[in-house]
């Protein structure tokens, strides 16, 4: 076989491997990434291939986190989890507008959610509400100032 075929077949496979490596199945995850991951096992196949990837990255790091980073990122796959298709779509789309704005309107946003998490609980559940279903610069006004 001549060098030319030989590299485009070299190429060709190191793209299906690099493409297929980050989109795994439950199995193909290391038991450090499963363990991260654990309550995500359910719905693991219904998720995107893209999303599999994102999340199979964090869960690399599950070794250094402390034990609370630990629970608070189980805490927040299993609320991820309990989230229908729906739901994670609008999540979605959430964090892409967010990561869209400028750094310092994402700085000024994240001061106001810092307020809400220290506002009384009735505050915080009346700003969900009113946010549910809004995009996010709509939603934003929700937020105390």
């Amino acid at each position: 076989m001549s060098e030319k075929p030989l590299r485009a077949l070299l190429l060709l496979a190191a793209l299906l491997v690099a493409g297929s490596a980050g989109a795994q199945d439950w199995q193909q995850l290391s038991p450090v990434q499963q363990q991260a991951l654990s309550p995500l096992q359910g719905q693991w196949s219904t998720l995107g291939d893209q999303q599999r990837r994102q999340l199979a990255r964090r869960g690399e790091h599950w070794g250094s986190l402390t034990p609370e980073q630990q629970a608070l990122m189980h805490q927040r796959l299993g609320r991820l989890a309990s989230l229908d298709p729906e739901q994670r779509a609008q999540l979605q789309q959430r964090q892409q507008e967010l990561h869209a704005l400028p750094p310092a309107q994402r700085q000024a946003l994240r001061e106001r959610f810092r307020k809400l998490r220290a506002a009384p609980p009735e505050t915080r559940r009346a700003a969900r509400q009113c946010a549910r279903g809004k995009p996010l610069q709509q939603a934003v006004e929700c937020l105390p100032p």
